[in-house]
């Protein structure tokens, strides 16, 4: 019986333990972004992929957008592909602090240049080792720092929806076996605009590799790079997509997928290597 009673206080101090560091902050109205809502500390740090503390270093604009590039100075969760990191927030940094405590989603494609971060939550300043804003507003840093690192979902991340981007392949053989498709074309129109992208209409001049279903998309993405009166060779792998007969499509690699005819030596080498495999 005494066994059963120690297990059973045992238990609720644990439980207690853990609730303590979620009650500790105000989530009585529950946070959301990009359609999640959180209502703990716990599930802050479960969807979050990095939680840094970082020092805002500086501001540009970017779209519609603004972006943000953070100094990484501890990372409490995952690790940064770099020190310093672009981050774009639905809610604007307060710059007239340039501390933050930040909850960050990570994305990566093979148009970007570097992986990109956005704030799961309005980012947390702090001043004199002190929280500001949010739910975490009034609490030391060092407490929320500890909180943090003890909890059960520190460990946990988001199951990726696509594989590693490619930074690189080692030669054009190597770019060749990691297409699904490769085409030939000409851009004809820039439909949308971007500074990362252009999505543009086309003629095919010569398929490669890859089935016809490439014909069926009325448009292309392309790097913002691109010019209308320039032809390329394209080197695309497929995503994956709820309609299989139209492919959704992304660069093979990040660097040299896309070649211009007017880059005589890379356009030579592509088409005789390609031509001698048909």
């Amino acid at each position: 019986m005494k066994r059963i009673t120690i297990f059973m206080i045992v238990g609720l101090l644990l439980l207690l333990t853990a609730c303590g560091s979620n009650s500790d902050y105000n989530f009585s109205a529950s946070l959301s972004a990009a359609g999640q809502s959180f209502q703990s500390l716990d599930e802050l740090i479960e969807h979050a992929d990095h939680i840094v503390y970082g020092t805002l270093i500086k501001s540009e604009p970017f779209d519609s957008y603004l972006k943000y590039t953070v100094k990484v100075n501890q990372q409490l969760k995952g690790k940064t592909h770099r020190n310093e990191i672009a981050v774009f927030s639905a809610e604007d940094f307060n710059e007239e602090h340039k501390q933050f405590l930040l909850f960050l989603s990570s994305y990566d494609d093979e148009f970007r240049e570097e992986i990109y971060y956005t704030s799961s939550i309005t980012p947390t300043a702090i001043e004199n080792e002190i929280a500001l804003n949010g739910p975490f507003a009034k609490k030391e840093l060092k407490k929320l720092i500890k909180d943090i690192e003890k909890s059960s979902k520190i460990k946990v991340f988001k199951a990726k929806t696509k594989d590693a981007v490619i930074d690189k392949a080692k030669d054009i053989y190597d770019l060749i076996d990691k297409s699904e498709y490769i085409v030939h074309i000409k851009p004809l129109e820039v439909r949308v605009e971007s500074p990362i992208v252009k999505s543009v209409t086309y003629d095919v001049i010569t398929k490669y590799k890859g089935d016809d279903n490439i014909l069926k998309r009325s448009g292309l993405t392309l790097p913002n790079y691109i010019e209308l009166d320039e032809e390329y060779m394209v080197f695309y792998q497929t995503i994956e997509s709820l309609d299989t007969d139209v492919p959704t499509l992304t660069l093979a690699t990040r660097k040299g997928s896309v070649i211009a005819k007017s880059d005589t030596i890379a356009w030579e080498e592509a088409v005789s290597v390609l031509e001698a495999s048909q």
